[in-house]
């Protein structure tokens, strides 16, 4: 998979949902101002443990690429499903414009929460033909062999289309904002399969 932080291509990824489906996720609607405060958070945290990557769209491009793995299991319901287990990792990298090249990598885990149960109706296959899986995962940023640190936890909204052929849409990251409860777009991934 590989992952980008853009505005452009995140807007072009919001836009694969309806309005209504943005209003049930309870993604914010200007999400601009709290993308940049929140790099700016992560960003302050790396220095603050003297690391030297950032992620900065003005001095540069930096984009991840990585793997995922899901385990779903179906349960004894029609068209009931649980993710058993999800975990990945990328590796972050900042290329500026003196060609130097600096990376980060970063290993998520899926949190069990209730997203994790996926029930499709038959509304969902027949009439909408899509549904939306929104697992949350756990973020831990790798310093080092030795050196850790659990950040945040990030939503990982991917919209699946039935018809007239199976797709599956780019994956928005969304990091919650404690104040309104709601979910701020960071960056998509687009999954290139084996």
């Amino acid at each position: 998979m590989e992952v980008f932080f853009d505005n452009e291509g995140l807007e072009k990824s919001l836009n694969q949902f309806t309005e209504q489906e943005l209003i049930d996720l309870r993604v914010k609607n200007n999400w601009h101002q709290d993308k940049r405060e929140y790099f700016t958070t992560l960003n302050k945290e790396l220095e603050k443990r003297g690391y030297s990557f950032r992620f900065d769209e003005n001095n540069g491009t930096f984009y991840g690429k990585g793997e995922t793995y899901f385990e779903v299991k179906k349960v004894n319901e029609w068209q009931k499903y649980i993710i058993e287990k999800a975990e990945g990792s990328l590796i972050y990298t900042l290329e500026t414009p003196e060609e130097k090249i600096e990376t980060l990598v970063s290993n998520f885990q899926l949190l069990e929460t209730e997203s994790n149960h996926i029930k499709g109706s038959l509304s969902d296959i027949y009439l909408h033909f899509t549904k939306i899986l929104h697992p949350e995962f756990k973020q831990i940023v790798r310093l080092s062999p030795t050196e850790e640190f659990y950040h945040h936890n990030l939503v990982a909204a991917t919209k699946i289309r039935f018809f007239p052929i199976v797709d599956i849409g780019r994956t928005i990251y969304l990091f919650r904002e404690e104040t309104e409860n709601k979910l701020i777009p960071i960056g998509y991934a687009i999954y290139i399969p084996d």
